[in-house]
C-alpha cells in the first residue's frame, strides 16, 4: 500500500496535543489531534473508523 502524498499524521488522545503534536509541526508535516475532532470517551472503534475514512 502506497501512502498518500502529503502525509498527515493523526495523533491520538493517549499523546495529548501538546509535545508530540508541537514536535510534529515543528517538522512541518500536517498533523491533527485526536480532542480538536473528538471528546476524550468517544470510543476507539468510533473514531478509528472515521479517522480512517479521511484518509
Amino acid at each position: 500500500m502506497k501512502l498518500r502524498e502529503p502525509f498527515t499524521f493523526f495523533v491520538a488522545r493517549s499523546l495529548g496535543r501538546g509535545l508530540v503534536v508541537a514536535a510534529l509541526r515543528e517538522a512541518g508535516v500536517t498533523v491533527h489531534a485526536h480532542d480538536d475532532h473528538f471528546a476524550q470517551d468517544t470510543p476507539d472503534a468510533e473514531w478509528l473508523v472515521k479517522v480512517g475514512a479521511r484518509g
